[in-house]
Parts: structure tokens; sequence; C-alpha cells
């Protein structure tokens, strides 16, 4: 008794969503184009697409993937003059993605690691936030993360998802993170 278009059904590999979509579209014997059937990063990220302007961002704004990610730490840590052998780039990128993952920033970080060990991660986690910004561009866990604060910051957007799905189905539950 519910219509397709009413749900909104989650998961975390393309090939997962593929399948799930070709279950859907069998299980209804017809061709339905508004089935919002998809991973978490392609949901948020046709969320933000499609209300970018409500967070300052184009509409066309660019997405990093790992390999961008570690250039821009690379970049970062070279202009805070801090050697790669001692903080590796992936180290770091891991870390930042810890981070984002439980929904925190730079500010929450430094409030977390407080040990010297950490300065040089967290002057990197700003600048590299910093450029992420000023390049109006996101990494993968913004995706995630920009949504969250979309809804939780404008109701009106909010209130609009609220109405439009009666069910969100996420596949794994078990396995999702607070950003998912």
């Amino acid at each position: 008794g519910v219509s397709p278009g009413a749900i909104m059904s989650l998961t975390f590999t393309n090939k997962a969503a593929s399948e799930m979509r070709e279950r859907a579209l069998a299980i209804l014997n017809a061709r339905y184009t508004d089935l919002w059937i998809s991973t978490f990063h392609s949901a948020c990220l046709r969320i933000l697409r499609t209300h970018a302007d409500r967070i300052n961002y184009p509409k066309s704004f660019a997405v990093y993937d790992a390999q961008d990610q570690i250039r821009l730490i690379k970049t970062c840590l070279k202009e805070l003059n801090i050697p790669e052998k001692m903080y590796p780039p992936r180290q770091i990128g891991s870390l930042i993605s810890k981070f984002k993952n439980k929904l925190k920033g730079p500010d929450d970080a430094q409030k977390e690691l407080s040990s010297r060990h950490y300065r040089e991660f967290l002057a990197c986690f700003y600048l590299y936030e910093k450029k992420l910004s000023e390049a109006r561009c996101m990494d993968f866990d913004d995706l995630l993360g920009k949504a969250v604060s979309l809804f939780r910051h404008d109701h009106q957007i909010r209130e609009r998802y609220q109405a439009r799905y009666e069910h969100i189905m996420v596949d794994e539950f078990q396995d999702t993170n607070l950003a998912q």
C-alpha cells in the first residue's frame, strides 16, 4: 500500500544498489523511474546537487576521490613544512575520514587530540578543510556530513524529504556509521 516513490533504499556499493533496483523493478512489473535506490554517497550527492545553493556551493561542485584527497593532503603537508615520511598522507586521510564519519571537524579533533603528536595532523586537517572550502569542493565523507548538516539546519528541506519518503530502507544497517 506504499507508493514506490515514497521509499528510499540505501546501501553501500553501486553493485548492491543495482541489484536492489533490478529486484524492485521485477517486483513492480514496470519501469518505475522515480525509485530512490542508491548508495549513501549517491543519494547524498543527489540531495546536495539539488540544494547546493542552500549550503553555498555551486550545483556543479567537484567531489574529490581518494587520489584527489591524498594529493590535497600532500599539498597541505608541503605548505605546512611537515615531512610526509613522519606523517604519511594516507594515514592523515584515514584519520580525517574517521572524524568526518562521526560528523566531526577539525575543531572537534582539536578538543579530542591533546597530545603534541597530533599538532601536525590538526594543522593539516584545518588547512585541508580550508582548501576544500575555498575550492568549493567536497571529499566523499563531506557528501554524507554536508547532507546531514543540510537536514539539521534547513527545516524546509528536511520537511520536504520527510513528506516524500514514508520509509527509508537501509541494507546492512548494522554496518552503518553515524554519518550514514
